[in-house]
């Protein structure tokens, strides 16, 4: 990652501990220097996999623990 301030290495640096991440910081203070911290936004926004419950088909055991098949109980 390239920062362009010695404060702005110290909030990334803040960012990436947070995140429990590695990364190699290098600050750039030449004139018309570009930060690079794209990869680590994508990094910290990246969403986790969603997952659903399956609901229990008709001839499967009831979810409420009554024994009975779930179409002659709660289905």
């Amino acid at each position: 990652l390239v920062v362009t301030s010695e404060a702005r290495r110290k909030e990334v640096e803040a960012q990436v501990a947070a995140a429990k991440l590695h990364a190699t910081i290098s600050v750039d203070t030449r004139e018309g220097a570009v930060e690079s911290v794209n990869e680590l936004t994508a990094i910290l926004n990246k969403t986790g996999t969603v997952t659903t419950a399956k609901s229990p088909s008709r001839n499967d055991a009831c979810t409420c623990g009554s024994g009975l098949k779930f179409k002659k109980c709660c289905g």
